[in-house]
């Protein structure tokens, strides 16, 4: 087959190979277009980078990266959003990024470049609004929504009920996601379903020992992933400061680039309580590079604090393995309905115990007790007596650690992930004991 993967609008499509930072969004679509090149021709479209080539070829992935629709676009929405924020209105369930309209000739470029290359299959990543332009240049093409978070639940129904009726699969990243899409939208209940996100074992290897056990040794608490509010960060190192008072030599490494969603994506979209709470940690002019939520988080540092507590920024996924490799404990403890969490299924496959909250997807990947600790949403309290539990039970942890890594072995494969979206691809879909059967035409 010939695919198409169409990387979300606002940021470029880069490779694992060319090492370095990358997003979640990049491995995500690099580990499934690497496993699909085995078999398949694969196209990646994404938005240009001054430090990438417009086209690129590696092996069988072809990347082509549009800047020209980007340049007249980028201002449009621009636009939009100064208007949104002004008025404080950013049309509530119908923000622009909803909009057929948001990167419209965008979504035209790769309608036309799928068309000309005669895809089998489209498969967009999270941004529905998208569908339309690309279905219509398109008309016997096979189109997989493919969700990494609530949006087409949260947008204005109508919006997102005309992107569902030219797609002819939806697969999203947990249960959490794919159960909410069928409740809120039942007449296309029959074309969602679940493909985990997963973790690459090679990568991610089993540590061959826990960090000794030396008392005068720091005890490192790690965080990794994006610096936003959502995540919960403040409330981490709040946590921490509990946890100072009972281990005096923790210490917390937060590691993750300062780069919060548009205000847009996550707040005025939101039903919870808990995140329509974040508002003040985003600013009305946050832009691309912003660092609003990161001067939050160092400025409310104690100052008793400060040699306890390092922001370490974005880091090359090889030095975030090394990190892992010495910490005592993993913490990501979002306060948003996580979809997936992949940082947390890489500790599991690191051998780092986990402490996590009871967020959306998360609660599919880590089960109390047992693959490691869960603590209530938005609650300091608990999550530093998670963090304490972590870091004074060395039984439980002896516990936790193995059977998370059995774990993420056994059900968060990329390899087991990309088989199954092959079979969605040719239009199958699963029977009642969860196997997957190929539509009879097939």
């Amino acid at each position: 087959m010939k695919i198409a993967i169409v990387h979300p609008t606002f940021e470029a499509a880069v490779p694992l190979s060319r090492g370095g930072s990358i997003s979640s969004f990049s491995v995500i679509t690099d580990e499934i277009a690497q496993r699909l090149a085995n078999q398949h021709q694969v196209l990646v479209f994404s938005r240009g980078d001054k430090n990438l080539p417009a086209h690129e070829q590696i092996g069988n992935i072809t990347y082509q990266r549009f800047s020209a629709s980007f340049a007249v676009e980028d201002k449009v929405v621009k636009a939009f959003r100064v208007i949104e924020r002004l008025t404080d209105v950013p049309l509530r369930k119908k923000p622009f990024f909803t909009s057929p309209a948001h990167y419209y000739l965008y979504a035209r470029e790769v309608g036309l470049a799928c068309r000309d290359a005669q895809v089998d299959v489209i498969h967009v990543i999270i941004f529905a609004p998208l569908i339309p332009t690309i279905r219509a240049l398109n008309p016997h093409a096979r189109i997989i929504l493919h969700m990494e978070n609530e949006w087409v639940t949260q947008m204005d129904h109508g919006r997102a009920a005309r992107a569902l009726r030219d797609t002819d699969c939806i697969v999203s990243c947990s249960d959490f996601v794919s159960n909410r899409i069928k409740a809120s939208f039942p007449e296309y209940a029959n074309r969602a379903f679940t493909v985990h996100n997963g973790v690459d074992i090679g990568r991610f290897p089993l540590r061959s020992s826990q960090p000794p056990a030396d008392p005068a040794r720091p005890r490192r608490i790690v965080y990794v992933g994006r610096l936003s509010a959502e995540k919960g960060v403040h409330l981490l190192i709040k946590a921490f400061e509990q946890v100072v008072k009972e281990i005096p030599n923790a210490h917390l490494d937060i590691i993750g680039p300062a780069n919060s969603p548009a205000y847009e994506y996550m707040v005025p979209i939101s039903d919870d309580p808990n995140v329509l709470a974040l508002k003040p940690y985003f600013t009305k002019w946050l832009k691309r590079g912003d660092t609003h939520y990161l001067d939050l988080l160092q400025a409310m540092v104690p100052p008793h604090l400060t040699d306890r507590i390092f922001f370490l920024g974005q880091r090359p996924n090889t030095e975030v393995r090394n990190m892992l490799e010495s910490a005592d404990v993993f913490c990501f403890a979002p306060i948003w309905h996580e979809p997936f969490g992949i940082p947390v299924v890489e500790a599991m496959a690191s051998g780092v115990p986990v402490v996590t909250s009871a967020s959306g997807g998360i609660m599919e990947l880590v089960e109390d007790g047992r693959t490691g600790i869960v603590v209530p949403r938005a609650d300091v309290d608990a999550l530093a007596k998670g963090l304490i539990r972590a870091l004074t039970d060395p039984e439980l942890v002896a516990r936790i650690v193995p059977a998370a890594r059995q774990r993420a072995e056994q059900l968060f494969s990329w390899d087991t992930s990309v088989r199954q979206l092959e079979k969605y691809y040719q239009g199958g879909h699963p029977t009642l004991n969860g196997q997957i059967k190929l539509s009879p035409s097939l």
